[in-house]
């Protein structure tokens, strides 16, 4: 199954915390349509990808959420969860009244919309509608920021990170990442769907 997976196009990744025999394990999941892998490790991150030896060698597209441990595995492209940013999304609308989170949820559901109504045939939006929607895309980040400026002397984190807010987070994220954020445009396979393995 492992072979199988690492010559997939693309691959689920994800982890859940569970108990054994008391104490905290972690079930990592790497799937597609047809195939789930599940591992249970002592441990969540590189270290136990690295064991469960699918991620290390995988060249496809990697899709999961944005915690750092996947990132470390640049060999592959790395596409993310839209569904875990539209939950965000609306988060920071609900909390913050924060217009940019709206129009930019709206933007990913108006470019899913546009493929899944396209041909069967193409694999990606026309050069013309990619142009488009990163232009849009940049726009809304522009207002996010503009609502988010940094803050003057933040407070450190425990990892000695200036402190932010969920929607300056969550900003620098999709920025940072654009690519991956909009990988489902330029290649339709990398559409996240909600798999029977996920929660």
């Amino acid at each position: 199954m492992q072979r199988q997976l690492l010559q997939s196009h693309l691959v689920h990744f994800d982890e859940s915390g569970l108990r054994v025999a008391g104490r905290l394990h972690w079930l990592h999941t790497a799937g597609t349509e047809r195939l789930t892998f599940y591992g249970l490790h002592r441990k969540r991150g590189q270290d136990a990808m690295k064991e469960l030896a699918i991620l290390p060698d995988f060249k496809g597209w990697a899709l999961h959420d944005h915690w750092g441990s996947y990132l470390a595995f640049d060999q592959c492209n790395h596409a993310f969860c839209n569904a875990h940013h539209l939950r965000e999304l609306q988060f920071i609308t609900d909390q913050y009244q924060q217009p940019w989170a709206h129009d930019m949820a709206q933007l990913l559901l108006g470019i899913k919309a546009e493929v899944a109504d396209a041909p069967s045939e193409v694999d990606s939006l026309s050069p013309e509608r990619l142009t488009h929607y990163e232009t849009e895309y940049d726009a809304i980040l522009q207002q996010g920021f503009k609502a988010n400026p940094p803050a003057q002397n933040p407070p450190l984190t425990k990892r000695g990170r200036p402190k932010q807010s969920p929607p300056k987070n969550l900003l620098d994220r999709l920025d940072k990442h654009r690519t991956g954020v909009l990988a489902f445009m330029y290649d339709f396979d990398c559409v996240c769907q909600v798999l029977p393995h996920f929660s």
